[in-house]
């Protein structure tokens, strides 16, 4: 009987070779979406992509960022316990200076110069692309008539699709 330890790292190494053959045998059958994949697990991690159940919700003082997964979590989680002045991802565009402690801020960062609008939201009748997925995110809450930021001043009852609307009209209660 091979020890489990072997077995495991054998399995591993498998799952690398794949990537090298660029063979990727899970495919989302999610309707529109060509995504393929070279495990079982990266798919079914991808589908939660599908939905916007956010389960996962950061602890950190103040944030109230939820995530569909433990991973994106764990990744939030960096932002807030990273050293930022430590930036070592540099961005390579002529003429632009932007640096970013995390490979991910220098990805966003990069869409901006090439306008490559990869997110398409696919409600019936609408084309709009987005930079980013949270831009997308928020996009759909308009379509799906989602309000989940409501004020809290006492007798007001609106509701608002983005936090940081929520937050201006909030102030102006203040105000008066």
């Amino acid at each position: 009987m091979p020890f489990p330890l072997l077995s495991d790292y054998k399995q591993s190494v498998n799952k690398h070779k794949l990537r090298h053959t660029g063979n990727k045998p899970f495919q989302c059958l999610w309707p529109s979406c060509e995504n393929r994949f070279y495990t079982n697990s990266e798919l079914n991690s991808h589908i939660l992509s599908h939905n916007d159940l956010r389960s996962f919700h950061c602890t950190w003082p103040g944030c109230d960022h939820k995530t569909k997964t433990v991973s994106n979590l764990r990744k939030h989680m960096d932002y807030h316990t990273a050293d930022p002045s430590i930036k070592k991802f540099k961005c390579k565009w002529p003429g632009c200076k932007s640096s970013f402690s995390r490979k991910n801020g220098l990805s966003v960062h990069s869409l901006r110069h090439t306008k490559e609008k990869k997110f398409v939201c696919d409600w019936d009748g609408c084309s709009k692309r987005f930079l980013v997925g949270e831009a997308l995110r928020r996009h759909m809450s308009y379509h799906r008539a989602e309000r989940p930021y409501r004020c809290t001043w006492e007798g007001c009852e609106k509701a608002f699709t983005e936090k940081s609307n929520m937050q201006k009209h909030f102030a102006r209660h203040k105000e008066v």
